[in-house]
């Protein structure tokens, strides 16, 4: 196990085409972004336990639908 303590903008690498990058955080949440060829699974833990042979991507515009879902679900407040 490695433990890292890092900055925003900081990065690690895993192999030769992974790039973990910490790119901030608040409290006790952090924010990562993970650089990784689309071929490869990533998954959250918190998701493992969930229907294993879901892809990643469930469709083309898959991060445009959640950004419109979630702007919508806020105007109803």
């Amino acid at each position: 196990m490695l433990k890292l303590g890092m900055k925003p903008g900081e990065y690690i690498t895993v192999g030769d085409d992974v790039k973990i990058i910490f790119s901030g955080g608040t409290g006790r949440h952090i924010h990562l972004l993970v650089d990784a060829p689309k071929d490869m699974r990533i998954l959250r833990s918190s998701y493992r336990e969930e229907d294993d042979k879901a892809p990643y991507y469930e469709e083309e515009n898959y991060f445009s639908s959640r950004k419109n879902r979630t702007r919508s679900h806020r105007d109803q407040d």
